[in-house]
């Protein structure tokens, strides 16, 4: 997964060759092997050069490669949009389910009469961390006292049990002192998930407040739940019981996978805080817009602001809609090659009024830190 959401280069794409069909010439590109994922095995793309003439088409054939070529950094970046907001829609979901636990663990045990501080990076950071404290010191409490979720995990018939009885009656006291609801409340917050919402809202929370986050110790093994495959079987046989063996039964279904993806979710999140999300790259023309606006702010001069937006606007379609970061100074020998392929006769001063245009873009993309070189001088 992690080579499919690395941008492949337009230097890494293979190069375009002619093709002849039936005395019509196109511009043919395989994709890349790296992204038959995108396109299917053995793919390849071409357009038509609209010519019978070698000469001709041989002139035209890197500018429509370059089309190509957008097609490829397009369907990659959909494809990077796409995993990200996926991504980020199931870390939304995990984040919803682990503060969830750490409300309910704070409430169970009554932690300020049951009012739980809101768990964002708004609420002050004296208020988060005696919150944690309180709740760690509980968790260590019941701990000692030896609390456990099921009365004996190795006899689903006493899982069966424990879980009725945590239905029916919550509040009952077990011989450890503590309530049912509390231990399982207990049982849902001692996991890794818990312990990296805790970093991430103290991150966050450090940020937005101007202050330095507390660095929380990496949880040993005997302080977590740990992945039992074994538990698996004997969880799934404890809820047969529970229903008497009517597996076909929509209330059976509802609450196996109920309990099923409370399980899996204990194991949900790797250890340490989470790895930030990576910025989607940007491309050529994801700043016209901006950059229209600031032609408009700063030229009275109709004809010189029109010039400036057809000048890049006629690089990105010579050359490509290129990825910033995959910019070089030879794309601006490209795009000179390709307007005399594509106009032999072009005057030398449209030349020189078409470099000066991009020039500037890449200038001001510069001035604003976006890339690191302009491609036509300074």
């Amino acid at each position: 997964m992690a080579d499919e959401l690395k941008m492949i280069q337009r230097d890494e794409y293979p190069e375009p060759r002619l093709f002849d069909r039936d005395g019509n010439l196109y511009a043919e590109v395989s994709v890349p092997t790296s992204l038959w994922h995108l396109f299917g095995t053995n793919a390849k793309r071409r357009l038509a050069l609209k010519t019978n003439h070698i000469k001709i088409a041989q002139r035209r054939l890197w500018q429509k490669a370059n089309q190509i070529y957008d097609e490829f950094d397009r369907r990659q970046l959909e494809y990077i949009h796409e995993y990200q907001n996926e991504f980020e829609k199931k870390r939304l979901r995990i984040d919803e389910a682990f503060a969830n636990r750490i409300i309910w663990f704070g409430k169970a045990i009554n932690y300020n009469k049951g009012n739980i501080p809101e768990l964002s990076a708004k609420t002050p950071m004296n208020e988060l961390i005696k919150l944690r404290n309180f709740l760690e010191f509980k968790k260590e409490d019941m701990r000692n006292q030896n609390v456990r979720q099921y009365s004996d995990p190795s006899d689903p018939e006493k899982m069966a049990m424990d879980i009725r009885n945590h239905q029916d009656n919550p509040n009952e006291r077990l011989d450890h002192g503590f309530t049912r609801e509390q231990a399982q409340a207990w049982s849902q917050y001692t996991t890794q998930g818990v312990h990296t919402l805790w970093q991430d809202l103290f991150n966050l929370a450090a940020e937005k407040q101007g202050l330095e986050p507390p660095k929380l110790p990496i949880p040993s093994n005997e302080d977590l739940k740990v992945f039992d495959p074994k538990k698996i079987g004997k969880l799934q046989e404890a809820i047969k019981i529970m229903f008497d063996y009517d597996t076909s039964s929509p209330d059976f279904q509802q609450f196996m996978d109920e309990e099923w993806q409370k399980y899996l979710t204990d194991f949900d999140v790797k250890s340490g805080a989470r790895l930030p999300t990576t910025t989607s790259p940007k491309q050529i023309s994801d700043y016209f817009r901006e950059w229209d606006e600031k032609l408009h702010r700063d030229f009275d001069r109709v004809n010189t602001i029109n010039k400036l937006k057809r000048s890049i606007r006629l690089f990105k379609n010579l050359v490509g809609d290129l990825v910033l970061d995959q910019i070089e100074p030879h794309h601006a020998y490209e795009f000179a090659d390709a307007q005399l392929a594509n106009k032999p006769d072009v005057a030398l001063k449209t030349l020189q009024n078409y470099n000066w245009g991009c020039q500037e873009y890449f200038k001001y993309l510069v001035e604003r830190g976006i890339i690191k070189i302009t491609l036509f001088g300074a």
